[in-house]
Formats: structure tokens, C-alpha cells, sequence
């Protein structure tokens, strides 16, 4: 805002700039902001480091804008045949027309977009749905109501009229409605400039003669409104609008009403007569838990798109995040740059985090110093260890730990790959394991397999019980898609398994279906040996028998299923091994999960209790240290007062303490006249009791906030008492 100097007192408004330039010296701005701030080192690994990071997440978002375009392609096609059919086939038909009590009505068509409960994510996506309706041309013009803008009807029709009339969205000076979709709309409809039109003017009459001037000039054709949270519209608000724009024929209006639940609710809102002026058509959006599913197997487990890797209980904290707090792929994407950022910052290695046809030329330019930092890695230390005492002695020459660290990095790269693909085609077996132990996802699966062995949990235990007692149709399937994932794989070791799994199928399909055998001499001879004495001899001779039975009557689809299985068993044991055991792993995986928890999921009472108990943590000051001292804030001051009380504080002893603190600081940071003091002495006894009015102001100002902040709370035994609500480390 403009400075303004004027003798009196006043308030004075400055009406906002919108316009282009603004925005792109914005995003200038912040691509600026994001090289400008990259902390600077003392040698070249810094600018290293920083281009590393800059290629690694341009690979990603590059990706991840791919799979945005094709998560809901199918029913944007469908969104956008049914925008461009219903404006044609309205005004070719006048069925649609019928008369009503109080003039005329039509039935508006709407499509009903089930968004999910995500809404960043959801914001998104209709961002993507407008560029494709004006990609297609399907829409003339386009409009997005917020609920937050359209608290009553008044302002949602002029929100509505101000977007499609005034040029770039804009109102008079006197308007108080402000929209969140004013590009969009210009890149709808752009339009010539011209005046705009004030609040009081914003009607339906006037946008019936501006659609008749567009029509002139042949920018007219349909409106599209989008209501992006339907659900959080006033229910008096939706119908009287959509009762309105039903008595404006003249106007080509279709909705767009997106629900975050499902079309029942939008029902339940809705009177019947409000519905009957809607010609509803319902499209499903894909779910928020799909779009991960698909960022993990296109993103995270494909070994070509980036070199960063994430460890096992980072991604874990990420995915726990996504389904027990937001249900937003856009705040998981945040979190996953997060751990990028942190772990080209953390480590100096992290230099060769890069594609392997840059390693050779950086791993050329490390100097001793900065080679050295990979020999002091745990993971290369155990791995030199762990070879014979003649081939230790490379570690001393700089150019053959060069090749080594090359060559581990490579098979790191390479365990990677087979890793994923193993993941896969254990995915495949489990996905459809009844309660499904091993989860339903892919990245559970994968969060387990980079947390620990898979095949000593009791999980995989559950699900290979399951397995063995599949019949041949559900075999069969699954393991046409395994053959194909090991084929495609590009690792000799998994295209042999998958050709030995290809043999097996083969005698699967070419196998006769046979009686089992049956054995009357072995039947005969158990019958005539089972007496026992007592119940439990029974039990143990009749499970005994069972387990003969089923070892000896073995026909050969079970054989094929036996070998099929223990095939699959030796790839998951041979190559589903965490990442911890690989030599170099802190290089390209990123393990740090204590600071990814610290920072993104927030723990409230911890970081107000250590706010309070210790400023200078936040603060970063030398003056607030760990004594109680005057220096520290006020409210810290009184929270370290109340941590000495027992159950009910006293206020009076407690003003006292905090005054003699406050005193303190008074008479050690200033000295005082011989005036004061001559005054002072001249005081009577019952006034210097009496505390300073100014410290009793910030006495109470500090109490109202710890009480606001839930550690004390009045209590009715005694009105000059409160009592404490945390105790210990709450």
C-alpha cells in the first residue's frame, strides 16, 4: 500500500492492482527466492549439491505433471463431450422447456463431479478441468463460485455477473466480493476493454444484455459455472440460484456442481421443485489414494526417473500422514520435496546423487578431503571390513576408491531395480489375499520391504499360507502379469526366473485334468491301526493321518503350484532386502526420519512446552537462557512460575514472584535518580506492598494466555486460586 501523510488520523483505501505483470514479477520472484537462499559452502560441493537437487525434482514435477494430465483423463473427456453435447442439443430441442407457476423455467443441465474429501488436491483438479474446456473450445466462458465468496445470494449473483461482465474480473471501488478465478474466466472469454460495472449493477438483467452484445459479436456461446464446494454452500443460497437462473432462458448456463462425498448429499439438500430445474448427470473422479498409488509406481519405484531414493521410514511417515491427516497427493508431493531438499543438504555425498552418466565426471573432481567423507560412511566401513585383508589396501589409493564407489553405486542402482520389480510381483500374489495382510497398495509393500526383511514377518507368513491353497484360475491370472514384469525387468537373474515360470505355466495349461489317486492299502491299513485309548491320542493320530494324507496325495497341479510358489519365494528372499544392507545406501537413500517427523507432523504441545520452557530455541537469542532470569518473555516467566506450584496456584504469591523478577531487570538495566529513590523512602509501608500497575498489566496479560493456551484454568473452590491442568511432560 501507497504511504499516505496527512495531519489527522484517518483511514484511507487503495484499490488493488490486478494485473499480469504483477503475477510474473511474483513468479520471478520465487524462482529468484529459490536459488537465492541454497546455503553456501566453502568448497564447489555447494553448487554441486544445488544443481543436483535442481535436476532431480525437475524430473519429478515434470513427472508428476505427466500423471495429473492422465489421473483424470477419462472423465474430463466425458466432462468435456458432455459441456460440448448439452449446448448444442439444448437449443436444437425445446423440449426442455416448460412452463411453471410465477414464468417460465427449463431444465439446467448439470454434471455433478464427485471430487473426494481432498480439497487442495481438488483445486487442482479443477484447474486442470478449465484448461481443458478452453483447450477444446468446448466452453465460451467460464466461471468458478467459492463459498467463501457466495455467503448470500446477493453476492454470489454479483460474483457471478462481475467475473463475466467487468474485463479481468474486476469490480468498482465499492465492492467487497473478490474472486479467485479471475485468470481463468480471461482466458475463457478474453475480452475487449471496457467499463466497468459498479456492485449495485451487477444483475441478471445486465448480464442478459451483455450475453446479447457477445452474441454480436460472435464471442457468445454456453456459460459454465463451477460450484467448487457445493457441500459448504448455504442450502437457501444454492436453491434460490438455482431457481434463479432457471427463470433466465436466454441464458446458456450449465453447472458444474463438485461434491466431495457423494450425489446423495447434494439430494438431500435439495428440495424436490430445486430439482426438478436440473438435468443431473453424475461423473466419479478418481479417488486421492488411487493418484498415490500411481505417484509411488511411476515416480517412486521407477529407477529411470530420478536417482534420490526414499528410505523406509520416511516414506512411511509420509504415507501415514496422507491417510490419518490430509488425503492430499499435493501436500505429500510438498512432503517428498521436503525430503529432497533435506537430504542434498544434509550429507556432502550426496554429491554423486546424481544420473550415473554424471557420476564419473563429478567422481573425477572429488579431491581427498571430499573423498574422504565416503570412507567414513558406516555402510562402506562394513563393507571393507567385511572383504579379505589383501583387497583392504585399496582404500589408501584415491583413483581405485574412485572406481569402487563408482561400482558400488552402480549395483546400488541395479539392487534398486530388482527391488521394485520383486515388489511388484509380490504385489500381484497379495493384493488379493482376503484382509489382505501385506495391504492392498503397492506402497505398503514397498514401505515394509525397505523397512526390513518381508519374508520373516508374520505377514508374509499369513499371506504364503493363503497362497498355497490357490486354486487354478486364480494362479493362473497373476502369474501371467508376473511372467511379463520379469521379461520387461531388463536383469538377467529375474528374466531366468521368469522363463522357468514360463515353463511351469505351460505344463499348467497343457496338464490333464486327472482324478486324484487313491491308495486302499494305505486307507485299509490306518483304519485298522487307529484305536485309540482316550481322546487326545485321537486327536493327535487323526491329525497325524491328515498330514499323510495330503503329503501323499499330492496330484500335479499342486506339484506346478508347489514349484510355481517356490520360485516366486526364492526372488522375494534373494532380493526384497532392506537398503541398509547395501554398502553406500546414505548416497542416493534418504533415512532421515526423526527431522521429516520433527518438521511435518506438527506436535503442538511439544513445541509450545519447549517454547515456553526454553525462548531461545525460537527466538535464537543469548539473553533467554535456561535460568529463570527477567530477561525471558513474560509468558515464559509465569509458565515457569506455575511448573514450582502444586495443583492450585495462588495468584497473589504468584504476581508477587513475577514482580520481584521484573523488579530485577529494572534496577540492573537502569539506574535511578536520587529523586526516585528520595520518593521511594518517602513511601508508606502500605504502598510499597502495593505492586506497580504496569506489572500487574502484563501479569494478567500472561495468565490470559496461558490459560488460553490450556495449562490452568479458574478454579470455583477458591476465586483468588487457578488450578494447573499439565503435569510432567504434557
Amino acid at each position: 500500500m501507497a504511504a499516505t501523510v496527512s495531519v489527522s488520523k484517518g483511514v484511507f483505501a487503495f484499490k488493488r492492482r490486478n494485473n499480469d505483470k504483477i503475477q510474473k514479477y511474483s513468479k520471478k520472484m520465487r524462482r529468484e527466492e529459490q536459488t537465492q537462499f541454497w546455503p553456501a559452502g566453502n568448497d564447489s560441493l555447494s553448487s554441486i549439491q544445488q544443481q543436483n537437487f535442481n535436476v532431480c525434482w525437475t524430473a519429478i514435477s515434470d513427472k508428476l505433471q505427466a500423471l495429473e494430465s492422465e489421473i483424470h483423463q477419462t472423465v474430463f473427456k466425458d466432462l468435456v463431450e458432455f459441456v460440448s453435447k448439452q449446448y448444442s442439443h439444448r437449443y436444437g430441442c425445446s423440449s426442455s422447456h416448460s412452463t411453471a407457476a410465477g414464468g417460465t423455467m427449463f431444465s439446467i443441465p448439470a454434471a455433478v463431479l464427485v471430487t473426494g474429501v481432498n480439497m487442495p488436491d481438488s483445486g487442482q483438479a479443477l484447474t486442470n478441468l478449465t484448461d481443458q474446456l478452453v483447450k477444446e473450445e468446448a466452453a465460451s466462458h467460464i466461471v468458478r463460485l467459492h463459498s467463501r465468496n457466495c455467503i448470500n445470494i446477493k453476492n454470489c449473483i454479483v460474483s457471478l455477473v462481475s467475473q463475466l461482465v467487468n474485463p479481468r474480473g474486476e469490480v468498482d471501488s465499492d465492492s467487497d466480493i473478490e474472486s479467485d478465478s479471475d485468470e481463468v474466466v480471461n482466458k475463457a472469454s478474453p475480452k475487449k476493454k471496457t467499463s466497468t460495472v459498479k456492485k449495485t449493477n451487477c444483475n441478471m438483467t445486465v448480464l442478459e444484455a451483455w450475453h446479447k452484445e457477445q452474441l454480436k459479436d460472435d464471442n457468445g456461446g454456453n456459460i459454465v459455472v463451477m460450484l467448487e464446494d457445493c457441500e459448504s454452500f448455504s442450502t437457501s443460497v444454492l436453491q434460490d440460484f438455482i431457481q434463479i437462473i432457471s427463470h433466465h432462458p436466454a441464458l446458456p448456463v450449465m453447472l458444474v456442481l463438485c461434491v466431495a462425498t457423494s450425489p446423495a448429499a447434494l439430494h438431500s439438500r435439495l428440495s424436490q421443485p430445486v430439482l426438478a430445474c436440473l438435468s443431473i448427470t453424475t461423473f466419479q473422479a478418481r479417488p486421492s489414494h488411487h493418484y498415490l498409488a500411481t505417484l509411488v509406481d511411476k515416480v517412486l519405484m521407477d529407477a529411470n526417473c530420478t536417482s534420490f531414493r526414499l528410505g523406509g521410514k520416511p516414506i512411511k511417515i509420509l504415507i501415514d500422514m496422507f491417510l490419518y491427516h490430509h488425503l492430499s497427493v499435493n501436500t505429500f508431493v510438498q512432503g517428498l520435496k521436503y525430503c529432497v531438499l533435506e537430504h542434498f543438504l544434509s550429507q556432502s555425498v550426496t554429491v554423486l546423487c546424481c544420473p550415473s552418466s554424471r557420476r564419473e565426471a563429478l567422481a573425477a573432481k572429488l579431491s581427498a578431503h571430499q573423498l574422504e567423507a565416503f570412507r567414513k560412511l558406516p555402510s562402506f566401513r562394513q563393507y571393507v571390513d567385511g572383504l579379505p585383508n589383501k583387497e583392504k589396501t585399496f582404500i589408501f589409493d584415491d583413483e581405485k576408491t574412485k572406481k569402487c564407489v563408482l561400482l558400488l553405486l552402480s549395483n546400488l542402482d541395479s539392487y534398486y531395480c530388482r527391488l521394485c520389480c520383486v515388489v511388484r510381483v509380490l504385489h500381484q500374489l497379495a493384493a488379493n489375499v482376503p484382509n489382505a495382510p501385506l495391504g492392498r497398495q503397492v506402497w505398503s509393500l514397498l514401505s515394509l520391504c525397505l523397512n526390513g526383511t518381508v519374508v520373516e514377518s508374520a505377514e508374509f507368513n499369513e499371506v504364503w499360507q493363503h497362497l498355497e491353497n490357490l486354486s487354478r484360475v486364480e494362479l493362473v491370472t497373476p502369474l501371467l502379469t508376473i511372467i511379463a514384469l520379469l521379461g520387461n525387468s531388463g536383469h538377467q537373474n529375474l528374466k531366468e526366473s521368469g522363463n522357468e515360470l514360463q515353463e511351469l505355466l505351460e505344463d499348467l495349461f497343457n496338464m490333464e485334468e486327472s482324478a486324484e489317486q487313491k491308495f486302499p492299502d494305505e486307507d485299509t491299513e490306518q483304519t485298522e491301526t487307529l484305536q485309540p485309548t482316550n481322546r487326545f491320542e485321537l486327536k493327535e493320530k487323526l491329525m497325524e493321518l491328515s498330514k499323510k494324507k495330503q503329503q501323499g496325495k499330492l496330484n500335479k497341479f499342486q506339484i506346478l503350484r508347489k514349484d510355481i510358489l517356490a520360485v516366486i519365494k526364492d526372488l522375494v528372499v534373494e532380493h526384497a532386502v532392506p537398503p541398509t544392507t547395501q554398502p553406500l545406501h546414505e548416497v542416493l537413500f534418504f533415512h532421515n526420519s526423526a527431522e521429516v517427523s520433527s518438521r511435518l507432523l506438527g506436535k503442538h504441545r511439544a513445541s509450545i512446552t519447549r517454547g515456553l520452557s526454553d525462548p531461545s530455541h525460537y527466538l535464537q537469542c543469548e539473553c533467554c537462557c535456561n535460568n529463570l532470569s527477567s530477561s525471558l518473555p513474560d509468558l515464559s516467566v509465569v509458565y515457569r512460575l506455575h511448573l514450582e506450584c502444586g495443583r492450585l496456584i495462588n495468584l497473589y504469591d504468584w504476581l508477587n514472584a513475577f514482580c520481584s523478577l521484573a523488579e530485577q531487570q529494572e534496577s540492573e538495566s537502569e539506574e535511578e535518580d536520587q529523586e526516585n529513590q528520595k520518593k521511594k523512602k518517602n513511601k508508606s509501608s502500605s504502598d510499597q506492598s502495593q505492586p506497580d500497575s504496569i506489572l500487574q498489566a502484563r501479569f494478567v496479560q500472561a495468565v490470559s494466555e496461558l490459560q488460553f493456551l490450556g495449562f490452568i484454568k479458574t478454579s470455583k473452590r477458591k476465586t483468588d486460586h487457578v488450578a494447573r491442568l499439565t503435569w510432567g511432560g504434557c
